[in-house]
This record gives structure tokens, sequence and C-alpha cells, in this order.
């Protein structure tokens, strides 16, 4: 059954696996940078294969607190979440990534634009929400973030995409003190992709059909089958052929707690 499953065009399977999926819903978190587009489109193909409905809310957390309990699969980033008033049938898991890793990433993706909002010039908080991102004080009038990107030197646009993430590492250390049921490494994940969410849909509750499914997904759309233009680098520890030793004191100085409570030192 489970193989002929695998075979089927996805409205068919759609068809075959609503009667029986499994009851349990998900919530999912992660940050910026950090396998956001790919948790996405594995879980946009389960949702589809077994009729549940799923959203991706960004940043946008008021959004995300107003209207998930209402959705099967819901997914959120840069933001910490109380999940002690969770209901009973949720799941929960986080994708974790090297902070430092995060800002070398985030820092050669927003330099070429590559979303709207990198754009706007004079940017007020609002236009960074969907981010939950910092507007860095390096900023000048009439500058949008990719031009001040752009005008800076290396190290000084490091810097400011350190600034502009202070609100995700402080989310993540949040996530450190109160984790949910499943947490997964971004390291660990690239290159083992069948694997992690395999243990992922496990912790969800997916029969086994599903569960076929939904690994399936996850290998189909791996970083080393498909050619994506989103991930620059896959590789972890970028950051130390590029971050100058001002920043990393600084980084050790202002987040040695979440250095530690992640595992990742600045060694």
């Amino acid at each position: 059954m489970t193989k002929l499953l695998l075979k089927l065009r996805t409205p068919l399977v759609a068809t075959l696996l609503r009667p029986i999926r499994s009851k349990q819903r998900v919530w999912h978190f992660s940050f910026h940078k950090n396998l956001t587009v790919y948790y996405k489109t594995v879980a946009l193909a389960l949702a589809r294969s077994t009729g549940r409905n799923y959203k991706h809310f960004n940043s946008l957390i008021e959004d995300f607190q107003r209207t998930s309990h209402a959705l099967d699969i819901a997914s959120l980033n840069n933001h910490f979440i109380d999940l002690t008033n969770a209901p009973d049938n949720v799941r929960c898991s986080l994708f974790i990534r090297d902070p430092k890793d995060t800002i070398v990433s985030g820092y050669f993706y927003h330099k070429r634009g590559a979303e709207a909002w990198c754009k706007i010039p004079n940017p007020q908080p609002e236009d960074f929400r969907v981010v939950n991102g910092c507007i860095p004080p390096s900023m000048k009038a009439g500058e949008s973030f990719q031009d001040c990107l752009n005008r800076l030197p290396l190290a000084e646009g490091l810097r400011a995409e350190f600034d502009f993430r202070r609100l995700h590492l402080q989310s993540l250390h949040k996530w450190m003190e109160y984790p949910p049921e499943f947490i997964a490494k971004y390291e660990d994940i690239i290159g083992n992709e069948d694997t992690t969410f395999r243990n992922l849909g496990r912790i969800y509750g997916l029969n086994d059909a599903e569960l076929a499914y939904f690994v399936r997904s996850a290998a189909k759309n791996s970083a080393r089958k498909r050619n994506l233009s989103h991930i620059r680098n896959p590789q972890s520890g970028q950051w130390r052929n590029v971050f100058p030793e001002e920043l990393i004191s600084e980084f050790r100085e202002e987040f040695e707690g979440l250095l530690q409570a992640t595992g990742y030192s600045v060694s």
C-alpha cells in the first residue's frame, strides 16, 4: 500500500489518505535563513496530500496567535512562543542553526536584496515586522537595508546584520530555556533530510502512509537533489572565514549564554 501511494499523483494520494490521516496538529518554529523555505515546501506537500490546511506566518506573531489554533499545520519564524497553553493535540518542533552562520548567510542574502522588505528606503519598524528585524543604527537616511550592506565594508556589514538579528537571538535563547518536543540543528539536517524528517514525522504522530510520503518529499526537495538559488552555501562554520575578531568578542560577551545553551562555540 505504501509503495503504491508513493507512485500516485498528489490528488489521488490525498483522496486515499484523508480518511485515515492522523489527528495531531503541528506547530513548527525556525529562524530566517534556517531551512524555512525547505520546511514550508515539505509541509505543504504533506498538507496537500492529506487534505490538511497549512499556513506559514513568516514572523507575523499576532496572526499566528490569532489563527494557528484553527490550522492543522502552522509555522512561524524568529519568535519564541510560550507553549504552556498550546492545545494538547499540538506537536511542536524547532530548527536551529549556529547564530553566527545565520548572520553570515543573512548578510549575503540581504546584500543582494533577495526579499522586498530589504529594498524599502527609510524603513520603519513596521516594515521589518515580517521578519522581526531591528533597523541597524548604521543605516543612513534614504537607504534601504540592501543599500546599507552594499555601502559598508564586510566587517561593518556583518555588524549591521548582527544588529538586525538581535531579536532573533533573544528568541532563540528563550527557546533553549523552554524547548519544544523536537529540536534539530541545521548541520545535522543537511545531508540527512530523510532521517530528520522520519524522526520529525514520528514526533508529529504521522501514520505509516503519511510518514512515507513525508520522508519522500523531504528527500526529493533536499538541497543536494535540487539546485536551490535560495541557498547560497549550505556549509556550517562559514563565520570562521569572515567574522572580524572584534565581532567575535562582542558576540561572545553579549550572547555567551546563548552559545552555551545551543552548543555553538566561538573558538
